[in-house]
C-alpha cells in the first residue's frame, strides 16, 4: 500500500511516517498543499492522510 502523508508539523509527520512504515506501508510525505497536489498526481497513492491547515494551498 502506498500512502501520501500531507502534514506541515515536522514532529507529527515523522511520528506518523514511522508508525505507518513499521506496518509495511510505503509512505510519501510532504508539508505543503501545492506540492502535495503535484505529488498526488504523479504517484497515484492508494490513500491520502491530509492535514486541513497547510501553508499555501490548504487541505480543504
Amino acid at each position: 500500500m502506498k500512502l501520501l502523508l500531507i502534514e506541515d508539523n515536522a514532529t507529527m509527520q515523522t511520528t506518523l511516517r514511522r508508525s505507518f512504515e513499521r506496518r509495511g506501508v510505503q509512505v510519501l510525505s510532504c508539508d505543503d498543499g501545492a506540492r502535495a497536489l503535484a505529488l498526488w498526481q504523479a504517484s497515484l497513492p492508494d490513500a491520502v492522510l491530509l492535514d486541513l491547515s497547510l501553508p499555501g494551498l490548504d487541505g480543504l
